[in-house]
């Protein structure tokens, strides 16, 4: 795994912890109510998080496809 990737993997991991961070922290400030903030800010991290891995598996699966011709 290069720095690179490294670096892509680390910033996706700490974007999902701090989103469940926020919203665990949020719900119980607010009485089991999550501000909407919060969730665009969860929903954000899921979608960064989905991409970079989702990304990542699709290159590879296309790599090992073109290096199976």
């Amino acid at each position: 795994m290069t720095k690179k990737e490294l670096s892509a993997l680390i910033s996706a991991l700490l974007t999902l912890v701090a989103g469940h961070v926020l919203a665990f922290f949020s719900y119980f400030q607010y009485d089991g109510v999550i501000h909407d903030s919060v969730q665009w800010y969860c929903s954000q991290c899921l979608i960064y998080a989905g991409s970079f891995f989702s990304i990542g598996i699709y290159t590879n699966y296309q790599l090992r496809k073109h290096d199976q011709k």
